[in-house]
């Protein structure tokens, strides 16, 4: 049974790498007509109305009856609330390789929090092959084209936050998994993110124009609905079940993974140049996420 559930959990790992790393593109589609904080709040909207469509259809069951949903909230607070607004505001103030750079760390901070906060300690193997991913992302960041922006201290501040935010929802996940199950804890989180983005939306826009926009552009409707309702569904739920049954390290590995497909993306779909340092690192990343994995130890 617990084999089953590491077998799932690689799947679901790869799933989830492989669907965030589509979104940038529909993001960047999106963006062009809606302002960065409105996304989110139209994207979590479709997210939280699919999921409760799903629901009703008895697709999942929910079950917080006697159970502390109070625990949920530093969890949603994470991510993907703390973190979008981080990611937003750091990758507009900074350059695209200390952007890259930073976001490439997750899977480090990540292992250094698990060992204070859960008690995990990666082996030396593992530490090295996540290393090694993170230096595949950064060869892939500076083998892509980076702007001219300088160096930005409130873009870094930013940027930092983005990477605790992430590496904090991982470590929480788990813990949370021992009491909710993945499907409740994506729910709750659809619709946390639902209501706060809803809200900062409608103070900065001062009413309803960013919805407005969404619903009256067809291109960003659309983008909006694969962002919602295939994006944030199945990819937060992929993220929420990898690291509840993979050790920390072996599950944050994957989170390099969308850098590859982004990557891919770019290049097959989107005809964007490439070089060989991407190239490269994009085969760094793959060996470092199956040494992470093959030296690892799932619950």
């Amino acid at each position: 049974m617990l084999k089953n559930k590491k077998v799932t959990a690689y799947i679901t790992g790869v799933l989830y790498s492989f669907v965030f790393g589509t979104t940038f593109a529909f993001t960047r589609e999106a963006l062009t007509v809606l302002k960065p904080l409105d996304l989110p709040g139209v994207r979590f909207l479709f997210a939280a109305l699919f999921m409760t469509i799903l629901y009703f259809l008895k697709v999942f069951k929910l079950d917080y009856k006697e159970k502390n949903i109070k625990l949920l909230i530093p969890l949603c607070i994470c991510q993907p609330l703390m973190y979008f607004i981080c990611e937003t505001y750091g990758v507009s103030l900074t350059n695209s390789a200390l952007s890259g750079t930073m976001i490439a760390t997750i899977p480090v901070v990540m292992c250094v929090l698990a060992i204070f906060i859960l008690k995990e300690k990666p082996t030396i193997k593992q530490w090295a092959f996540v290393v090694l991913s993170v230096l595949g992302a950064i060869s892939v960041v500076f083998g892509s084209y980076v702007s001219d922006v300088g160096f930005n201290f409130a873009g870094f501040l930013f940027l930092f936050g983005a990477v605790f935010a992430s590496s904090m929802y991982g470590i929480l996940a788990r813990k949370l998994s021992k009491e909710f199950s993945v499907m409740e804890i994506t729910f709750f989180m659809m619709w946390f993110a639902c209501i706060s983005f809803g809200i900062i939306s409608l103070i900065t826009n001062q009413g309803f124009s960013g919805y407005m926009l969404a619903f009256s552009n067809t291109k960003v409707l659309l983008c909006m609905m694969y962002l919602g309702c295939i994006a944030s569904v199945i990819g937060f739920f992929g993220n929420t079940y990898t690291v509840s049954h993979l050790d920390i390290a072996s599950a944050s590995a994957f989170s390099n993974l969308t850098t590859v497909v982004s990557v891919l993306i770019g290049i097959f779909v989107m005809a964007e140049p490439f070089s060989l340092m991407q190239v490269i690192g994009a085969i760094v990343i793959i060996i470092g996420v199956f040494g992470v994995n093959y030296y690892g130890n799932g619950d």
